[in-house]
């Protein structure tokens, strides 16, 4: 046997030798934890693979805190794998991809009380507003909601602040340049506008796949009891506003409503919104499934019985009861079931949409 083929055996043996020694050395007790947070994204292979690495100094753990507030997600760490091989980093796409799936799953429990939270925090009361914007960002069928009251009344903040729960939306400006190209258009105090463009913004609604979010103030301050009937009284001619899917009566603050902002203003308890939150919204809202979901016979009557409930109650109505609130009232509750992930209807979306509707005529 050749000198050097007796070098390359000793070389080998050592290789191996050294190998087994790294084995045998333990694992200290923080890499222990760090790789225990790996068990819920990667196989037990994987896992002894990276073991294998750590134990080399090839590899270490590391934990990226995502910032989301507890309203969103109870587990906002994330495990990385830090290391130069290639063979090891691509781990950290599953890592990611799981815990994405993870937290969306989480969320969507959730979601119908949180994403109310986020549609302006600073307004205090209007639940039932704030849900019903909610469930229009669900939806994959375009709506259109018109909040109104009077010219005192601040309605920018339901419209302006939604802009940031909805990547693809645009704030209009008296142009409609691109708007054609996103999911949600947003339109504050749309009063003393020209015939030509309430118009001109009819056809593009009529036309285009997008929803709207409009709000607009009465001709005048209204002190009085607001007549049922107050289409009329509104800055925009009666018939554009008849062609909103839902029309919501922002009313004066109450006593009760005006002591509570009072004690909230002069405690300076202005909300803060997370931002880390607001991204994490826009990206479930943007990637809900759309796929169209089961209603049972037992709620498709009660849907009906509660269209005919409205229809002898009409009178309490801004507008009309007739087909086009009907669709909408199975539009938002389809909504409701998106929101959520889920493919079937259920009774508490029946809930959900009766109470805002209900609440939408005190």
């Amino acid at each position: 046997m050749k000198k050097q083929d007796i070098s390359s055996i000793v070389s080998n043996i050592f290789k191996f030798l050294k190998e087994i020694a790294v084995l045998l050395i333990p694992l200290r007790k923080k890499q222990k934890i760090l790789l225990m947070r790996l068990k819920p994204y990667l196989s037990n292979s994987e896992i002894r693979k990276v073991k294998w690495k750590l134990k080399q100094k090839k590899a270490e753990i590391r934990v990226l805190r995502k910032g989301f507030s507890f309203l969103i997600c109870s587990q906002d760490i994330m495990p990385k794998i830090v290391s130069d091989e290639e063979k090891i980093n691509y781990l950290n796409k599953k890592i990611e991809e799981k815990f994405w799936d993870e937290a969306i799953k989480s969320f969507s429990k959730r979601a119908w009380q949180a994403i109310p939270e986020y549609i302006a925090p600073n307004t205090l009361g209007l639940k039932h507003i704030k849900q019903a914007i909610s469930l229009v960002l669900a939806s994959d069928k375009k709506m259109s909601l018109l909040l109104v009251g009077n010219p005192s009344v601040d309605k920018a903040e339901f419209v302006l602040n939604t802009k940031e729960l909805k990547k693809k939306s645009q704030v209009f400006s008296r142009s409609l340049k691109n708007a054609e190209k996103k999911d949600l258009l947003l339109m504050d105090e749309i009063g003393d506008y020209t015939k030509s463009t309430y118009k001109k913004i009819k056809e593009f609604y009529l036309k285009n796949d997008v929803s709207m979010i409009a709000s607009a103030s009465f001709k005048n301050e209204l002190y009085d009891k607001i007549p049922k009937n107050f289409v009329g009284k509104l800055k925009m001619p009666s018939n554009f506003a008849y062609m909103f899917d839902m029309i919501f009566l922002i009313k004066s603050i109450d006593k009760k409503r005006f002591e509570e902002l009072a004690e909230s203003i002069a405690s300076a308890k202005k909300v803060e919104i997370n931002k880390k939150d607001v991204r994490f919204i826009r990206k479930y809202l943007d990637n809900l499934s759309k796929k169209d979901v089961s209603v049972s016979k037992d709620l498709t009557k009660k849907v009906k019985d509660f269209s005919v409930y409205l229809k002898k109650n009409e009178e309490k109505f801004a507008k009309p009861v007739d087909e086009k609130m009907v669709r909408t009232l199975m539009k938002l509750i389809r909504a409701s079931a998106w929101l959520e992930k889920r493919e079937k209807v259920e009774e508490k979306d029946l809930d959900r949409v009766f109470d805002i509707f209900r609440k939408s005529l005190e």
